[in-house]
């Protein structure tokens, strides 16, 4: 067993060396940002400092992020918590090694989890080792490990979802409450979980199998910088079932084809598109209301940070736009493919320009409660960005030769216009 220990720590290894040598300079990259969004979190935004520790208003806060974090990893993430090498599952499942092998994942991820829990406790004591620091520090010990036993079981069990989420509003619950008693309530419920783990769960071996094969061939195919297998497993990796959502309230009819059919894309569009658009938003907010990005020279003015923010805002307002303008445009295209449509452009036109009105009516609505700017102006604003949408529809669909420089003026239009109304 210590021969395949080596052979396997050797080949992950190999595979590590092969990922730097290609993808080392993306890596560093985004190891400095992660790191300078940390530093400015808790220095600027969360008010830490060496000798300083945050407010208890913040600290909720940072605990609540790390609850997101672990509902993330419970109940979205496809990957299990605990990993093997797939040659490992098949070849040793039936033997002793196998639980072994899972076993020491378990003490690694508690190593792990141990060293996270007690840098985050620090820096949210203000860099000094104080009782209160030492309470947080297993809270967050016992409720990431109580976490990550959570994700393991689910992975496997998925029947079990309703005792399951039960749990974790519990020890989530119990980590808000911060008190010896929850302490203590916390660790029971870790013994019990170790013990369903290590001697009463059922795992799913064909899926774990399956799973854990994929993960083996993506890391090899990265370690050997191939593009295009990586793009055939990303596709491969995609839902095969397509999101259905039924709307009974709204029968479809020749009159209501059009509108319908632009909800039902508006409703399925793809995850990458939508976490796209909310990540411009909450870049311009961040940027805007924060004291985040300070640090650069050019943000120190509050006008300088508040284009900047109107900027992104302006970017997730124009590429929700340009989607639902392509959609419109592929409608119209498939005449020339033969499709007998019974709607002229013009109407095609009209029906999608009615939805994003109402779409429009929303996104102002919220962008004032982001601000809190509650005036008249925001009714100028929905009706501007209105005739944005409009424009570039139009300029979209017939192919205007002059079509780049009207869709600069409106992106131009597009950002003047939220500059104006929300900052």
């Amino acid at each position: 067993m210590g021969k395949i220990n080596r052979l396997i720590w050797k080949n992950r290894l190999r595979l590590s060396i092969g990922t730097i040598r290609y993808w080392g300079q993306g890596l560093l990259i985004v190891i400095v940002v992660v790191a300078t969004v940390l530093y400015r979190t808790f220095f600027a935004i969360l008010g830490a400092g060496i000798g300083t520790a945050i407010t208890e208003r913040n600290a909720i806060c940072v605990l609540i992020g790390v609850s997101i974090f672990q509902f993330a990893q419970i109940f979205l993430s496809q990957n299990p918590v605990f990993k093997l090498n797939a040659a490992t599952i098949l070849y040793t499942y039936n033997t002793t090694y196998f639980q072994r092998s899972l076993y020491q994942k378990r003490i690694l991820s508690v190593a792990k989890w141990t060293g996270l829990s007690f840098f985050l406790a620090f820096c949210m004591g203000g860099f000094m080792i104080t009782s209160e620091v030492v309470q947080r520090f297993v809270f967050l010990l016992l409720y990431n490990h109580c976490s990550n036993l959570l994700s393991w079981i689910y992975y496997h069990e998925k029947k079990k979802l309703f005792v399951i989420a039960l749990l974790f509003v519990g020890i989530t619950a119990l980590l808000m409450l911060q008190n010896i008693v929850a302490i203590i309530i916390l660790a029971l419920i870790l013994l019990l979980l170790e013990v369903y783990v290590g001697h009463f769960i059922k795992l799913n071996i064909p899926k774990y199998y399956e799973r854990m094969q994929f993960i083996d061939t993506v890391t090899a195919v990265q370690s050997q910088n191939n593009l295009g297998k990586m793009q055939q497993l990303a596709n491969d990796n995609r839902p095969t079932t397509v999101r259905s959502h039924v709307f009974r309230f709204l029968p479809v009819s020749k009159r209501t084809a059009l509108p319908v059919k632009c909800i039902i894309e508006i409703v399925r569009m793809q995850k990458q598109e939508l976490i796209l658009l909310f990540m411009f938003l909450f870049a311009g907010w961040v940027i805007s209301k924060t004291a985040m990005f300070d640090f650069f020279p050019t943000l120190e003015t509050l006008s300088a940070k508040n284009a900047l923010g109107a900027f992104c805002t302006m970017l997730s307002l124009n590429t929700l736009y340009a989607l639902t303008s392509d959609r419109v445009k592929t409608i119209c295209d498939k005449r020339l493919l033969g499709l007998s449509l019974p709607f002229s452009t013009k109407r095609i036109l009209t029906s999608y320009a009615l939805v994003m009105v109402a779409l429009n009516l929303i996104i102002s609505t919220f962008l004032g409660i982001l601000y809190s700017k509650f005036s008249p102006v925001l009714l100028i604003f929905w009706i501007i960005i209105d005739i944005a949408y409009v424009v570039q529809s139009c300029l979209t669909v017939y192919d205007v030769k002059t079509k780049d420089l009207f869709v600069s003026l409106t992106v131009l239009l597009l950002w003047a216009v939220t500059y104006w109304t929300c900052f």
